[in-house]
């Protein structure tokens, strides 16, 4: 089993617990201290039950960090790049991109399982690719917090957070200057 394997399996037990944690706890809003005759009492607002379950699950659902994706045309002046991307749950729809223009998103990673997908299919001029810009199994040790697409002539470049340093992953179908 890889290293990153065990990572996300550790991760994803950890965050169960500390969901499993949560659920079952207490809630700590609506509660103040009162000191009357040198007693401590706890003092309880009314708050409807139902609530706080759904307060956990957005505060377990906020420790999951978010993950943005930034596409940027570097084709060059008067090069404009169409891009259409999804994944299996979301469709971004088509946009056109002129040069230095940049199209991003944000969203969370599946929590148990690392199957979190986006593809974008893009073309320029006579070209055309279809990539995974964010594969949640690949990009866990790439994209901390952002995953930067640098779109030019010879490839489609990945940044590379931890190294610092962009990277070609997908070389253009067709293209005479892949070699």
């Amino acid at each position: 089993m890889s290293s990153s394997t065990t990572l996300s399996i550790f991760t994803s037990l950890l965050l169960l617990i500390l969901f499993l944690l949560l659920l079952h706890s207490s809630p700590l809003q609506g509660r103040r201290m009162n000191n009357d005759n040198n007693t401590r009492k706890m003092m309880i607002s009314s708050h409807d039950d139902d609530d706080d379950d759904d307060d956990r699950i957005l505060y377990l659902f906020s420790l999951i960090p978010k993950r943005h994706v930034y596409i940027i045309n570097d084709l060059g002046d008067e090069m404009g790049l169409t891009i259409h991307c999804w994944s299996k749950n979301d469709d971004l729809g088509q946009h056109y991109l002129t040069y230095h223009e940049t199209f991003s998103w944000h969203f969370r990673c599946h929590l148990f399982t690392p199957t979190t997908n986006f593809v974008c299919d893009m073309r320029w001029n006579d070209v055309h690719g279809l990539f995974p810009v964010f594969n949640q199994r690949r990009d866990a040790g790439r994209c901390l917090k952002n995953c930067s697409w640098s779109i030019r002539t010879d490839a489609a470049y990945s940044f590379n957070e931890p190294d610092q340093t962009w990277d070609p992953l997908y070389k253009w179908p067709g293209r005479e200057d892949n070699a």
